[in-house]
């Protein structure tokens, strides 16, 4: 949402200090954070760990297959310079690396993820790729690979204008393909005006359930999170990214997708139209079946009125819980 902050330490700053105000456990310094001046990374890493963030940089990895000039660039391509990049960031207290623009699934390419996690491990070092293969399986072995890319997510608005229009029906089908197999950074919650987006505030919301990933990346700025309503704070702050059970209520890829999940004793629905009409849904008798009669929810559904609110309410289980959703709209339930 704000492509120029890497290169601004103060705007770093400001996510920062929104993380912790936000209870979230990091934030990320995007591409070209090399062209701060010196000792303003050190400057914003110091903050982070003062306020109990942990910081993630972003690379570019580099190598015969990937031209994009973004920075740094050399410094995680060759082995020994990869493992004195990450000795020396993680001497300065940071918590992780984003590596992007990998370009290819060659035999010598996969060997240099496998060879990178490893080297974050012994580091101790989380993981994001991006421009990355689909997941192998890989976090099973290296479990500080947190999350991968490999997908049309939220970057597309910036990127790709005729993304808008699919976006909808694009993330239902996600929800029964890519995510399928593995951690994605969809990077879901975009709130703001800025975007031209025809998915709703509620489908965005919905997102951060529907979509799996360990590291969940919300990518909108202070400034737009703070704007949003008390409820929707909440449940941006109290969002797990680890979950005990999955299940999935309703859907059809490319209609809908009506997706149930457990952290500890609480469940958190996901309910996501695709089409570009309204979409009424029955959820009572599948969530008595959940969670049994009486169980209170939350419900952030479409304001009927603007794609860009939601509104919210509470309803027990078996008292006639149902979603109605925009074109394009969506709602996220919890258990209270």
């Amino acid at each position: 949402a704000d492509q120029d902050s890497p290169r601004d330490a103060e705007r770093l700053i400001d996510y920062v200090e929104f993380s912790a105000e936000m209870g979230w456990e990091y934030s990320l310094v995007d591409a070209n954070w090399t062209d701060l001046p010196d000792g303003e990374i050190e400057r914003v890493i110091d903050k982070a760990n003062s306020l109990g963030v942990g910081i993630f940089l972003w690379y570019n990895s580099g190598g015969p297959n990937n031209e994009v000039p973004e920075a740094p660039r050399d410094l995680v391509f060759d082995p020994s310079t990869r493992r004195g990049e990450f000795a020396r960031i993680a001497a300065l207290g940071v918590a992780g690396v984003k590596v992007d623009f990998w370009h290819s699934d060659k035999p010598e390419s996969v060997g240099r993820y496998l060879d990178l996690f490893a080297d974050a491990a012994d580091h101790e070092l989380l993981v994001n790729v991006h421009g990355s293969t689909a997941p192998r399986g890989w976090s099973r072995t290296w479990p500080n690979l947190m999350t991968m890319e490999s997908v049309a997510g939220g970057e597309q608005y910036l990127f790709n204008p005729a993304f808008a229009s699919d976006a909808a029906r694009h993330n239902t089908v996600l929800a029964f393909t890519r995510n399928v197999v593995g951690p994605m950074d969809g990077t879901p919650g975009i709130v703001s005006t800025q975007y031209l987006r025809t998915v709703s505030n509620g489908h965005e919301l919905a997102a951060t359930v529907v979509f799996e990933s360990a590291l969940q990346h919300l990518v909108d700025t202070p400034e737009a999170y703070r704007a949003q309503s008390t409820e929707v704070l909440a449940a941006l702050r109290d969002l797990p990214t680890a979950w005990d059970e999955t299940v999935l209520l309703d859907g059809r890829p490319e209609s809908h997708v009506v997706l149930a999940r457990r952290h500890a004793d609480d469940w958190w629905v996901g309910a996501m139209n695709g089409t570009d009409e309204s979409l009424d849904l029955d959820l009572d008798d599948l969530l008595v079946g959940l969670v049994g009669p009486g169980i209170m929810f939350e419900r952030l559904c479409d304001d009927p009125d603007d794609a860009r609110e939601v509104v919210a309410d509470r309803i027990a289980a078996g008292a006639g819980v149902a979603v109605t959703m925009l074109p394009a709209g969506g709602c996220l339930l919890r258990t209270i």
